[in-house]
């Protein structure tokens, strides 16, 4: 008995210890990309929500299992950072626009980005989010 609560102890903080590290992750994420979208995460998904002059305008829902870390990137030339779904999961972007109500659906998640330290800095940083969110 006392090996079985010792085992469910450890594996209780180890599963706080990889929700902190993904909340820490989260956190430098949001401060990358504020104050044009935020994430939060809402059991096995990503919620995105896109804001234009402090309005919310879309929200993007993914399950972050459907995203391939090894595809984020930045394209300098739309200043853009995204990270695409697994090539077999085709379109798996949830995307909610919420002026004129439409739904659809997309194949990456892109955040706008002018600033190329920052484009680079998100690109690790999303990896490490995506990646740290799988392995939980």
């Amino acid at each position: 008995m006392k090996h079985f609560l010792a085992s469910i102890l450890i594996l209780m903080s180890n599963l706080c210890l990889a929700q902190n590290e993904s909340n820490s992750i989260l956190s430098s994420v949001n401060k990358l990309i504020s104050p044009e979208n935020i994430i939060t995460i809402q059991r096995k998904s990503l919620i995105i929500e896109g804001f234009r002059e402090g309005e919310k305008v879309k929200t993007d829902k993914v399950n972050y299992f459907d995203l391939n870390p090894k595809s984020v990137s930045y394209s300098e030339a739309d200043g853009i950072v995204s990270i695409s779904c697994h090539e077999d999961m085709g379109e798996c972007v949830e995307r909610h626009l919420l002026l004129d109500g439409q739904k659809n659906f997309r194949k990456r998640i892109a955040f706008g980005m002018s600033d190329h330290s920052k484009a680079e800095q998100l690109v690790g940083e999303l990896r490490n989010l995506i990646t740290s969110l799988q392995n939980k």
